[in-house]
């Protein structure tokens, strides 16, 4: 059984605190339990990627920003909160093997959700506009994803950087599509 299966806001907090602190030891945990996608996203990157929307919105009220531009921020923002973490874990299934991984989908998921938790946690430094940049703490995202890669999806460690880069690189880039095509239509 895993963490999230269940609101749990105590085992969340569990989750979120230790993938940050002792993330070896937590993704060993992780890679035992079989959440399933919906409870990936209803129970853990639903609530956590409130952080960022709703810290972004009261930094942009605050200082100034118009409701109607800081409203549209809120939704964009969560809405990619979901559209990462899905195109990453595409991304993750489908070239694990290519770095001598194994294709697993859940296993996919769990890693680039969880990795997340860094990024979503720094983005309540938009509260205050001029603290935006210690959003750059959410870059140990990335470092949480190279553990992980290892534990979840069977990468061997020579492989590891390479494919958290490739699958950070193709995430960014069918990501910015997709925004490109909301803002566009």
């Amino acid at each position: 059984m895993s963490a999230i299966t269940q609101l749990n806001v105590a085992a969340l907090a569990d989750r979120a605190k230790n993938i940050l602190l002792e993330p070896a030891k937590e993704w060993d945990k992780i890679a035992g339990e079989t959440p399933t996608l919906q409870d990936l996203f209803a129970r853990y990157v639903a609530i956590l990627a409130v952080i960022p929307a709703i810290c972004g919105f009261i930094g942009d009220m605050a200082f100034g920003v118009g409701i109607r531009y800081a409203f549209r921020a809120l939704i964009m923002g969560y809405v990619l909160s979901f559209i990462g973490p899905i195109v990453g874990g595409f991304a993750a299934d489908y070239l694990a093997p290519q770095f001598g991984g194994k294709a697993d989908r859940n296993n996919a998921f769990k890693l680039v959700v969880y990795s997340m938790t860094a990024a979503w946690l720094a983005g309540a430094f938009a509260i205050v506009p001029a603290l935006s940049i210690l959003g750059i703490a959410g870059l140990y995202a990335i470092y949480l994803f190279y553990l992980g890669a290892t534990k979840l999806m069977g990468i061997p460690k020579e492989n590891a950087g390479t494919f958290t880069a490739s699958v950070a690189i193709v995430s960014m880039m069918i990501t910015g599509l997709v925004v490109l095509f909301i803002t566009l239509t």
